[in-house]
């Protein structure tokens, strides 16, 4: 069942990736907060396993569009179709006709979830993790609706 995460949450929600890469403990945990309490985090609970994964999305936070900054499955949890659940219900309340994420070039997982789901790649960033480019997509969201 996917919903919106509340600050009951956050502990789980830290437990599924933690720690989130470049963030000190304290860092992470006041951007989660400040993410569920404006309602941009979506969690995925199991009834056998509790939050299984959760998505992070800054509304309007790229030039204005919606921005899915973080997806992360539990390890338990993966190759179950969750960050696919996730991914596609974060486009589904998109408040921008075009949502925009990135990853890692090196994260093969993600690229694979966003080719499936029909995202266009935009381009690469560099300069960010030295030798692990920055590559960005995105997704016209009417079309998906």
């Amino acid at each position: 069942m996917i919903r919106a995460a509340t600050l009951d949450d956050v502990d789980a929600v830290l437990a599924v990736h933690a720690p989130i890469t470049g963030l000190t403990a304290a860092r992470a945990r006041e951007l989660v907060t400040a993410a569920v309490a404006t309602g941009d985090v979506l969690v995925e609970e199991s009834r056998a396993d509790g939050i299984v994964g959760f998505v992070l999305v800054s509304a309007s936070g790229f030039f204005g569009r919606d921005f899915v900054k973080l997806l992360a499955v539990s390890s338990s949890a993966r190759r179950r179709a969750v960050g696919t659940s996730l991914l596609a219900a974060a486009v589904a309340r998109a408040r921008t006709a075009r949502v925009f994420t990135s990853t890692n070039e090196s994260n093969v997982a993600m690229r694979a979830l966003l080719a499936r789901q029909g995202w266009t790649l935009s381009g690469t960033l560099t300069g960010l993790d030295d030798g692990d480019d920055e590559v960005v997509y995105y997704l016209d969201a009417a079309a998906k609706g």
